[in-house]
């Protein structure tokens, strides 16, 4: 029996590779975490480390242990168990003290990475992964690595038994998690977005689950008292940021360059703005999680020094930036106040009205990775406008709304956008400000591979003929729908009466999933009914509403369902789909067709690139 806390950072094979019951306390919360805050992220962490590995392993000829030594390993947080007393013969049992969300969020995904692999013809890979989910030796509660609180346990059973039949536990965070998760990986493995073949993103992506990704396990020993040790970890040894870092090196050097009596003005003025709470709130950036100030600190930096900032690097490159400043003549006072005044303009990114231009951006920007391209916007938003006038601006910011989202919906990575901004940064600094909009468009157009934009056909054919929902995280399809809406107003003769807000707006599948009862067809066509269920996901099928509809109308018949997409919906979008006295797999094709065309103005690549 152990006597002091025992902390290790660990892959899901170390931690879940022998017999492990982990159980939550009956005081603990329900399973909360969603698909737009918690798991689309998760997935598209674990799918970066996944293409990358994957590069790698192209760079290496194919050898695998170069490619994983090589491949950065995805930390996902921490989690804090308590050792109990456990019977001889039984697997160790454990209490789940902290992050039991995130651990039953990384069960769910396993088991149904595991069930996918089965059923694509992987049965290694399933068993490997059906032992991280599975006492193999134990029966009965302890059969599962994990035991839910009280509230979860019938959907989890439901879940990991891939037995949902009965709809009994349909609606359950749980059971939406284990879904998601499996159709999100059956289409990244099986829909060849990119160029590498289904083996080898089902080898990737296993390799990933297994071993690169990484937990920070706090263990405590039967006689450690948690509450303790958590006052231990969040109270004491704080490090110190970046943050903490620039501020000290900053102040100390104004107090040694400008004497005592202005030391205070200076500090009021030009650091004491960065102590607001603004600056310490979360900024989240793939799998970095750290304060606003951190994270504007870095971009800052990469736009100034026009290269790749790693986070633990940013305060000694600072240092060594406003030291080589300093010996060409610079003041403290100056490199102070271009900070402040960058700070100024990232804050100003989150406070634009609605419905100006640059609201619009951003708002649709950060649903598809635009943190990554925060060093080139700030590159080009702290041009002066007698330098780059703002209409130059924002048809820059068009151009890299473009690139992004039309990214994001053919699912390509966000990996390497750091790299991106940093080699068109450099491309811009050799060139006139008047000429940049069109060199940044040059440049966009000109990248190839993994990081290419993509064109009209591929947007095409990752929207209309390959379903979006649970491909697309339900966010960005949120957004699109929007932006299409919002795009349809703008463009009518008459000015509408209503203000479009996107608040409060649902996603709405016009054939419902369970369309069996209600919208009959000829079952005795297994490829009838499987066209069918591919059409139900695909965006033709998909509408924005004002307010959810209650389950049974959201099931009912296209008669019921039309009535209540009218009259909970003030959309423009909406009076299209209303008109049509039937509803079916043609409907959904043309009106498919038609929102692409939409998306495909609304979002230009420039003409004549390839």
């Amino acid at each position: 029996m152990r006597d002091e806390m025992d902390v290790k950072v660990q892959s899901f094979e170390a931690l879940f590779g022998t017999e492990i019951h982990c159980v939550v306390p009956i005081f603990q919360r329900p399973y909360v975490w969603n698909e737009e805050e918690q798991w689309d992220p998760l997935w598209e962490d674990i799918e970066q480390t996944a293409t990358e590995y994957l590069e790698h392993l192209q760079e290496s000829d194919g050898n695998e242990t170069a490619a994983a030594n090589r491949t950065r390993r995805h930390f996902m947080g921490a989690i804090v168990l308590q050792q109990e007393q456990t019977p001889i013969g039984q697997p160790k049992q454990v209490q789940v003290i902290d992050g039991q969300q995130r651990l039953t969020t990384i069960q769910l995904l396993l088991n149904a990475a595991s069930e996918v692999y089965t059923s694509r013809g992987y049965p290694e890979h399933s068993e490997d992964l059906d032992s991280l989910v599975k006492n193999r030796r134990a029966s009965g509660p302890t059969r599962f690595k994990l035991r839910p609180g009280a509230d979860d346990q019938a959907a989890f059973e439901s879940a990991m038994s891939n037995d949902w039949s009965t709809g009994e536990h349909r609606g359950s965070p749980v059971v939406d998690c284990h879904r998601y998760f499996k159709q999100t990986i059956d289409n990244w493995i099986g829909t060849g977005e990119h160029e590498y073949t289904a083996g080898a993103r089902a080898h990737a992506l296993f390799v990933s689950l297994y071993g690169l990704l990484k937990l920070a396990v706090i263990e405590l020993s039967e006689r450690d008292d948690p509450y303790v040790i958590f006052e231990t970890l969040n109270a004491r040894g704080t490090p110190l940021t970046p943050g903490n870092l620039v501020k000290n090196y900053i102040l100390q050097v104004a107090g040694r360059d400008i004497g005592a009596d202005e030391h205070d003005e200076f500090y009021q003025r030009l650091w004491k703005p960065l102590e607001a709470d603004y600056w310490r709130k979360e900024a989240r950036t793939g799998a970095l999680i750290r304060s606003q100030l951190d994270a504007f600190l870095q971009y800052w930096l990469v736009s100034t020094v026009l290269k790749d900032v790693r986070f633990e690097s940013v305060f000694p490159v600072f240092k060594e930036h406003a030291e080589h400043l300093l010996e060409r003549g610079r003041s403290i006072r100056s490199i102070a106040e271009e900070v402040n005044q960058a700070a100024d303009i990232y804050k100003s990114w989150s406070e634009y009205p609605t419905h100006n231009p640059r609201e619009i951006f951003f708002r649709r920007g950060r649903m598809c990775g635009l943190g990554g391209m925060s060093p080139l916007l700030l590159y080009i938003d702290t041009r002066p406008q007698s330098v780059l006038g703002e209409e130059q601006k924002l048809t820059m910011f068009a151009c890299i709304e473009s690139y992004l989202v039309r990214r994001a919906l053919c699912r390509a990575i966000t990996a390497g956008l750091n790299r991106i901004s940093v080699e068109a940064m450099r491309r811009l600094n050799g060139e006139k400000p008047t000429y940049w909009p069109d060199v940044l468009s040059q440049h966009f157009a000109g990248l190839r591979g993994s990081l290419r934009w993509p064109t009209d056909a591929e947007l095409t054919d990752s929207l209309q003929a390959r379903p979006v929902s649970g491909r697309v995280g339900r966010g960005r399809l949120r957004m699109v729908l929007s932006a299409i809406e919002e795009h349809h107003r703008n463009t009518m003769t008459f000015v509408p009466d209503s203000t479009f807000s996107t608040e409060g707006l649902s996603i709405e599948h016009i054939m419902p999933r369970r369309w069996q009862e209600h919208w009959p067809i000829d079952y005795s066509s297994q490829e009838t009914v499987d066209h069918r269920d591919k059409m139900v996901d695909t965006l033709g099928n998909l509408t924005l509403v004002n307010s959810a509809l209650n389950s049974s109308i959201s099931n009912g018949t296209w008669s019921q369902k039309r009535t209540a997409i009218a009259d909970n919906s003030t959309l423009y979008m909406n009076r299209e789909v209303c008109a049509h006295e039937t509803w079916n797999e043609a409907t959904i094709g043309h009106r498919g067709e038609a929102l692409v065309e939409q998306i495909i103005e609304i979002w230009p690549r420039p003409r004549g690139s390839t």
